[in-house]
C-alpha cells in the first residue's frame, strides 16, 4: 500500500467507516463484508475475538471504534514517503560546548517535568538547567522542541538549554524553526544580529533589565526593520524600568504605522505623568471637572477633538461598549490620565476618589478607565483599593495586572499581608500567587513556611466537603504550593500531603491531586540536585 495515492481519509477503509458513523451503529451490519484488504479485515476480526464488547457499551459503536484503530494502524504501517526532488544539504551535528546532566534521577526529572507537568513546571526545569550552564540531553530534544513548536510561551526558556545541537536538530525540521537560530552562548550582540526572534527578544529583556539606555537605543535602531507584531513584543519591554528618559522614543511612536504599537506608547506615555502625552490628556479632561465649594461633578466632552486619535483616543467606540458617543470619550479619557491627578487634583484617597465617581451620572465609564489607568500605574498607592473590591471583574483583572508589574519582594510583602489578614483563605492566595510567578522566581523560606501552617489548619475540612468548588480551589492551591514554595519547606509541605491523603474519605475525590503535587514536589526537590 502506497500513502502517495491518497490521503489516509480517502482510502476504501476511511471510506466505509465513515459512512457508517455518519448512518449511526444502532443498525449497523457485519463490518467483516466491507469491501477491504483481507490483511484489514483480518486486523479487525482478531481484535473483536480477543477482546469481549463490555457487558454495558454498544457492541456496534465498540465495532466500529475498533475497526477505525486497525483502519489507522493499517494506514499508518504501510506508509511511503514521498522522494525528495533533490537530496537536502546536511551537515553533521556540531560540538556541544555546555555540559548535559550526568545523573539518571535528573534526566527523569526533567523528562517527567516536560512530558506531564504543567508549562510552568517544564519552564522551572528548564531554567534551573539554565542557571547551572547546562543543556538538555540529547533524547530529550525532539520532544522539547515538538513542545516549543505547540507552545510559544515555553521559547525564550527552550533556547537558553537547547545547546548546539538542539539549535542544528531545528534547522532540519520546518516545524521546529523557531529554534533554527544561533547558539545561545554566543556573544549577544552576534545573537541580535543572527539569531531568531524570540533570541533578539531575550537580548533585549536582559539589556533592559541591567541597562535601560542600551535597551532603548537598541531598539530605537531597530524600528524600521521590524514588522508589526515585533515592534508590539520590543515595545512591551520597555515597560521594565520605564522612565522619563523613553519618552522621546515613545512620543515617536505614537505615529506608528500599526494600531497596536500606538496604542501601547499611549498607555506606557500615561504612566509618566510629567509627560508632555500625560500633560494633553490633562489638559483635555481637567475642563470637564467642576467644583461649587466643596462639591465636584464632571460632565463628558461635547464633542470630539482631531487631536484625540494621534494620543490613543479613539473616535469611534468599540462594538462592546456599553454607552453613548459621549460616554466612550470620557472612558477614553480617563483611562490614559495618571490616577495620581485625580487624588491629587480632588484631595481624596483612591477609596474616595471611587465613592464620588459611584455617585456621578458616569460612575460606570469612571471606573472602567479608573481601573485601567491604576492597573498601569507605578504608584502603589490604588493596590488596597483594587485588593477590596472583590466582587469586580475588572478590577481584579487590574489587580492582577498591578501585581504583575512589581517585583517578586513586593509582591510578597502583599502576600505576607493578605495571609495575615485572612489566613483562612489561604487556597485562594495560592491560587493567585500561581497566577503571578515566574519560572526564575520561588517563595521565600518565611512565606512558604506561613503558606504551610495556614493549609494545616484549612484543608481539613475541604477534604470531607462536598462542596465541588471548595475541592476544586483546594487542588488548585496545593498544585500551586508544590510549585513555588521554597525548596526547603517542601519536605513540611509534603508531611501535610501524606496526613491529608491517609484520610480514606478523600481518596475518592483527591487521590489524582496527591499523586500530581507528590510528583510536581518531589521533580522540584530532585532539579536542586543540579543547581548545588
Amino acid at each position: 500500500m502506497n500513502s502517495s495515492n491518497g490521503g489516509a481519509m480517502n482510502s476504501p477503509a476511511w471510506q466505509g467507516l465513515m459512512q457508517q458513523a455518519l448512518v449511526g451503529t444502532q443498525r449497523m451490519d457485519a463490518l467483516d463484508d466491507a469491501p477491504w484488504p483481507a490483511e484489514l479485515q483480518s486486523l479487525v476480526r482478531d481484535a473483536n475475538a480477543a477482546l469481549a464488547v463490555p457487558a454495558d457499551a454498544h457492541a456496534g459503536s465498540i465495532k466500529l471504534l475498533r475497526a477505525a484503530g486497525a483502519a489507522g494502524l493499517w494506514q499508518r504501517a504501510g506508509f511511503v514517503p514521498q522522494a525528495l526532488a533533490q537530496p537536502l544539504a546536511s551537515t553533521s551535528a556540531p560540538d556541544d560546548v555546555q555540559a548535559e546532566p550526568a545523573d539518571e534521577a535528573v534526566i527523569r526529572a526533567l523528562n517527567a517535568a516536560l512530558r506531564e507537568g504543567p508549562e510552568s513546571l517544564t519552564r522551572q526545569s528548564w531554567h534551573v538547567l539554565a542557571k547551572a550552564g547546562m543543556r538538555l540531553p540529547q533524547a530529550s530534544l525532539p520532544v522539547a522542541l515538538d513542545a516549543g513548536a505547540r507552545s510559544s510561551a515555553l521559547r525564550a526558556d527552550l533556547l537558553a538549554v537547547l545547546g548546539a545541537r538542539g539549535l542544528w536538530l531545528a534547522q532540519q525540521n520546518p516545524a521546529w524553526k523557531f529554534a533554527a537560530g544561533t547558539d545561545q552562548q554566543a556573544d549577544p550582540e552576534q545573537l541580535w544580529s543572527e539569531g531568531t526572534f524570540e533570541q533578539r527578544l531575550s537580548v533585549l529583556r536582559n539589556e533592559r533589565a541591567s541597562t535601560p539606555q542600551a535597551a532603548r537605543e537598541r531598539f530605537d535602531a531597530a524600528v524600521k526593520e521590524l514588522n508589526a507584531k515585533e515592534r508590539l513584543a520590543m515595545l512591551e519591554v520597555l515597560r521594565t524600568q520605564l522612565s522619563m528618559d523613553d519618552e522621546a522614543l515613545l512620543e515617536r511612536l505614537l505615529t506608528d504605522r500599526s494600531g497596536e504599537v500606538k496604542q501601547l506608547a499611549a498607555e506606557l506615555l500615561s504612566t509618566l505623568p510629567h509627560s508632555a502625552h500625560s500633560q494633553r490628556v490633562i489638559a483635555w479632561i481637567a475642563p470637564l471637572l467642576k467644583q461649587e465649594g466643596d462639591k465636584w461633578t464632571i460632565e463628558p466632552p461635547e464633542k470630539d477633538n482631531a487631536d484625540w486619535p494621534r494620543d490613543g483616543i479613539a473616535l469611534k467606540a468599540h462594538s462592546y461598549f456599553k454607552g453613548g458617543e459621549r460616554a466612550w470619550w470620557l472612558y477614553q479619557l480617563v483611562r490614559l490620565t495618571p490616577p495620581t491627578w485625580w487624588t491629587e487634583t480632588l484631595g481624596k484617597t483612591p477609596e474616595e476618589v471611587f465613592a464620588w465617581a459611584a455617585k456621578t451620572e458616569w460612575k460606570r465609564h469612571l471606573w472602567d478607565g479608573l481601573l485601567e489607568a491604576a492597573a498601569r500605574s507605578p504608584n502603589r498607592d490604588w493596590l488596597q483599593l483594587l485588593t477590596s473590591m472583590q466582587e469586580n471583574r475588572f478590577a481584579q483583572e487590574s489587580l492582577r495586572s498591578l501585581l504583575a508589574s512589581m517585583t517578586l519582594a513586593e509582591r510578597e510583602v502583599y502576600w505576607q499581608e493578605r495571609l495575615k489578614a485572612a489566613p483562612r483563605l489561604v487556597f485562594e492566595l495560592l491560587i493567585r500567587i500561581d497566577d503571578q510567578m515566574e519560572p526564575h522566581e520561588h517563595l521565600s523560606r518565611a512565606l512558604s513556611d506561613a503558606l504551610v501552617a495556614s493549609l494545616d489548619l484549612s484543608y481539613a475540612a475541604a477534604v470531607v466537603s462536598t462542596d465541588w468548588s471548595l475541592r476544586h480551589n483546594l487542588s488548585q492551591a496545593l498544585t500551586s504550593a508544590a510549585l513555588w514554595m521554597h525548596p526547603q519547606s517542601l519536605p513540611a509541605f509534603l508531611t501535610l500531603i501524606d496526613k491529608a491523603s491517609a484520610d480514606e474519605k478523600s481518596a475518592q475525590w483527591f487521590e489524582d491531586v496527591w499523586q500530581r503535587v507528590r510528583s510536581t514536589a518531589g521533580i522540584r526537590q530532585t532539579l536542586q540536585q543540579i543547581s548545588t
